[in-house]
């Protein structure tokens, strides 16, 4: 999230309007593909491809308006916001459902015998007794 915020504002905090505009888009995008995901869980269907190309289309269209209407400090990075909304959105479905088809691989998290690391012995080495000669 800091990432589209530094993205929106270069120059530290955010005083100007456009970038209040953005950042409402960025929430609303943000609502939309998740209550995109929200509906398919909750009916048990796959995610709608025409409910995720809404949303996109309507960010795309949101932000190239506040970009046309002048006083951004940062012009022409809907596409830069729209892969950060998209990869918050991703982690949190992630989170709530790793089965999902954009997540990554599981990797196993340590348990308490896992994480404890395993002794192994080390080798001694045995001595062969060597024979003590015999006066003869």
């Amino acid at each position: 999230m800091a990432e589209m915020f530094s993205r929106l504002n270069p120059g530290g905090f955010m005083t100007n309007l456009c970038a209040s505009q953005k950042l409402k888009a960025i929430c609303a995008k943000q609502k939309a593909l998740l209550t995109c995901h929200a509906k398919a869980e909750k009916r048990g269907v796959p995610l709608s491809s025409l409910c995720i190309f809404k949303a996109q289309s309507k960010f795309i269209a949101t932000i190239n308006k506040i970009d046309a209407k002048g006083g951004c400090q940062l012009t022409g990075d809907a596409a830069a916001l729209e892969v950060s909304v998209d990869a918050f959105v991703d982690d949190v479905v992630c989170h709530l459902h790793p089965a999902s088809g954009t997540c990554p691989a599981a990797t196993p998290k340590p348990t308490a015998t896992s994480a404890t690391p395993t002794m192994t012995p080390i080798p001694t080495r045995t001595r062969t007794p060597t024979p003590t000669p015999t006066p003869t």
